[in-house]
């Protein structure tokens, strides 16, 4: 084995200690990242999914179309 293949297998070696020594941190950002993202969606649809179902036992064109526009919205999200 050469010199230079021992040390790409070093550099190697060591790249990958470093990935595995980031993995708590970057799953640590993403759990962040995507509560912040989720955590306004679900209350949108708390909020809506109730709504749109008073809206649709209505019994007037209104609240039906208010109903189904309610679960169009939240259905978007």
């Amino acid at each position: 084995m050469r010199l230079l293949d021992k040390v790409a297998e070093a550099v190697y070696t060591e790249q990958v200690a470093a990935v595995f020594r980031l993995m708590p941190i970057v799953n640590l950002v993403n759990a962040v990242l995507t509560a912040s993202v989720l955590t306004p969606v679900a209350f949108v649809l708390a909020a809506s999914v109730p709504m749109a179902a008073r809206f649709a036992v209505e019994c007037s064109a209104t609240g039906h179309v208010l109903g189904l526009m309610t679960i169009a919205f939240a259905d978007t999200l």
